[in-house]
């Protein structure tokens, strides 16, 4: 009796035992597959380095410069407090022939006005109309787009562009040709 129970006890630790160990060898197996899945995979991506990656270093590039460019546009479009009437908010003549100067010469999708925001929302809402008014009489009854901005063009006087200019030229230092060389050494 005790032989058989050793017996049968053996043989079923036996099966147990091989049915974990074919477990084990189908867990291995996939562990395995995966392996080389993934080796094939990091193979095929690096082959392929750096095209998949192109694209993206690009726009990462050339998403701030776009936002410089148009920041610099829309410094370019804007209409600044000096270019309105102070008391009606009209624009002066020159404010106008700005207005025109970008409705004309700008490209065509560069064609935005801006208009700097006022110390009120009044006269804000002023500024807007006398330039909408003005871009109507330019391009003939169509809409123009006309946006708020709170964004400061850099300005100063004539003078003093004029004097930074002056001094940039009378600081350069004046052509020179080279030595002529006569071909002998010394």
């Amino acid at each position: 009796m005790r032989r058989t129970l050793l017996v049968c006890s053996l043989a079923l630790m036996c099966v147990l035992q091989g049915s974990q160990a074919q477990a084990d060898l189908h867990s291995m197996k996939a562990k395995w597959d995966c392996f080389w899945n993934r080796v094939r995979v990091d193979w095929h991506r690096n082959n392929a380095w750096p095209e998949p990656f192109n694209l993206v270093d690009q726009q990462a590039i050339d998403a701030p410069i776009a936002i410089m460019v148009d920041r610099g546009w829309q410094l370019q479009n804007t209409i600044p407090d000096e270019l309105f009437d102070a008391e009606t908010q009209e624009l002066t003549r020159a404010g106008e022939l700005k207005v025109q100067w970008i409705l004309t010469q700008m490209p065509m999708r560069r064609r935005t006005v801006f208009v700097l925001r006022g110390n009120t929302p009044e006269i804000t809402e002023l500024r807007v109309k006398s330039v909408e008014k003005m871009a109507a009489s330019v391009n003939g009854g169509t809409t123009t787009m006309v946006t708020v901005t709170d964004i400061i063009p850099r300005n100063g006087s004539a003078s003093y562009f004029e004097r930074v200019n002056t001094n940039f030229e009378t600081s350069a230092p004046p052509p020179r040709l080279p030595a002529k060389d006569d071909g002998e050494s010394k």
